[in-house]
């Protein structure tokens, strides 16, 4: 059995843009290798951050290290060390993902369940990202991605007692 466990590093802003060449390995408290150096489900968190993560799977009673590398194996080569006890590792988000790889014997449920979080992340992206407009004459109001031009989401717009309204809006219905 195995347990998954969202894992970060910051590897500095000088180590920005080295998605495709940061990975990690997992080492037991002795030292020895309970995975080989990966760079799969690895990415940047932000643009030009030089912050990376990875939902790394582990056995279930491991106490070990996660050892997280820059890539390049050259004079610029930067390690990080994150100590992993799976007696330390219990939030919600954890006891779901455990879950579900126990109920499907695979990482499609972890894929599945990225997939979903990343799809909602985007939304709340664009819809803080770009224009609102309200339009008077149908009472909505628009979002807008960054582009100011592709619509995200289009709202009915409507006041205290549930009319129509563009001048007091207390609520907003997705249309």
């Amino acid at each position: 059995m195995s347990h998954a466990h969202f894992s970060t590093v910051n590897l500095g802003k000088s180590r920005s843009g080295l998605s495709g060449s940061v990975g990690y390995k997992i080492l037991d408290e002795t030292g020895g290798e309970v995975q080989a150096r990966t760079m799969t489900g690895v990415f940047e968190l932000t643009a030009s951050s030089g912050m990376y993560g990875a939902f790394v799977v582990f056995p279930n009673d491991l106490r070990g290290s996660i050892v997280w590398d820059s890539g390049p194996a050259d004079s610029s080569l930067v390690y990080a060390v994150e100590e992993y006890n799976y007696t330390q590792v219990g939030q919600n988000s954890d006891q779901i993902l455990t879950s579900s790889v126990a109920a499907s014997g695979s990482t499609q449920s972890i894929e599945l369940m990225l997939t979903q979080v990343s799809a909602s992340v985007d939304f709340i992206r664009h819809i803080e990202g770009g224009r609102w407009k309200i339009d008077t004459s149908t009472n909505q109001m628009t979002f807008y991605k960054d582009d100011n031009v592709t619509v995200v989401a289009v709202f009915d717009l409507k006041d205290s007692s549930g009319s129509p309204t563009s001048d007091a809006p207390f609520e907003r219905v997705r249309s």
